[in-house]
């Protein structure tokens, strides 16, 4: 398209169910293609006529959106193709947020959110991954210029067995809402920080996909992770591995009433550095098991349902239990 500022008044539907989702109305085919947009006060790449917007990019290239990407409201903006597409203000600096109140659905390949200051990248839920591909083959990463508030704090986060949040890279922070995690065969979802925080303001959740075997991996929270001075239900079903979520982040309470309470009767292991974790944390059923000496910090744990609810330790770990 010769114009900086490209409107398309049809494109293609793309179904959820299935697996033909097409290579996009918009498709890097090649390269690192980059759109700027000319100037503040308009949409430099708009979908409209009540469709999906699908976007593609075949494997080694990449188009980076540089200005304000608006979807139709209340649908999704589709990637697809092994390449990348990045979402990035205009100049790197804070005053192109993205519009309309789509989802992203990242099928294949990379998203990068890298909006600058405290321009939004994506104004609904999150779906990291398709299922398909193996660990970590599908990646929405922070950019080195993401401000920290590149997915709305109301809105959550569903990661999928091929799926990795990658905020450790760059070492940046997010707030959401509520964070989802699935288990798969042979993969399972991720989240990742580096020295950086992710906020949760809602609960915790993981989902077991069919096919799980005994040796299926955990999904997994690595850096920080802050549970915004609220006690945040985690929310593990059971599957048939060991260990159904391993949070090896270390747990932030955010404030004197943040708290962990386990709920479903899945295993989480906590195996990060919790020392700064000094509330009760509470299981009515399922597993809790410390992953490391102070997986429970200087927390008084409390079982709800004892009959229901096993405390388990991996070898080697020493735990000082305060009370109980």
């Amino acid at each position: 398209y010769p114009v900086a500022s490209a409107t398309w008044a049809t494109g293609p539907t793309f179904p959820y169910a299935g697996t033909a989702w097409g290579v996009g109305a918009l498709r890097a085919v090649s390269g690192a293609n980059v759109w700027t947009q000319s100037a503040a006060g308009q949409n430099l790449v708009e979908f409209v006529a009540g469709n999906d917007a699908g976007i593609g990019a075949d494997s080694g290239a990449s188009i980076e959106i540089k200005g304000v990407y608006r979807p139709w409201d209340g649908l999704s903006t589709l990637k697809t193709g092994p390449g990348t597409l990045i979402f990035s203000s205009l100049g790197d600096v804070q005053g192109t947020p993205n519009a309309g109140t789509a989802a992203l659905r990242l099928n294949e390949g990379t998203v990068v959110f890298n909006k600058a200051g405290t321009d939004v990248a994506v104004l609904n839920n999150v779906y990291v991954g398709d299922g398909k591909g193996g660990e970590n083959a599908d990646v929405v990463r922070y950019g080195a210029s993401a401000g920290g508030n590149q997915i709305g704090d109301t809105l959550s986060v569903i990661v999928r067995p091929s799926g990795l949040l990658d905020l450790a890279t760059n070492n940046k922070s997010e707030t959401i809402s509520q964070l989802g995690l699935e288990e798969g065969p042979a993969a399972a979802g991720d989240v990742a920080t580096g020295t950086g925080t992710l906020t949760t303001t809602s609960d915790i959740y993981t989902l077991v996909n069919g096919g799980t075997t005994a040796t299926s991996p955990a999904a997994s929270i690595s850096g920080n992770l802050s549970l915004n001075n609220a006690n945040r239900n985690f929310n593990i079903r059971k599957g048939i591995g060991l260990i159904d979520l391993n949070v090896a982040a270390a747990i932030v309470t955010g404030g004197a009433s943040g708290a962990v309470n386990k709920q479903s009767p899945g295993t989480l292991e906590l195996s990060g550095n919790n020392a700064a974790l000094a509330t009760a944390i509470t299981f009515n059923e399922g597993t809790l098991v410390a992953g490391s000496n102070n997986a429970f910090g200087t927390a008084v744990y409390t079982l709800i349902e004892p009959t229901n609810a096993t405390l388990g330790f991996i070898g080697g770990v020493t735990v000082a239990l305060p009370s109980r």
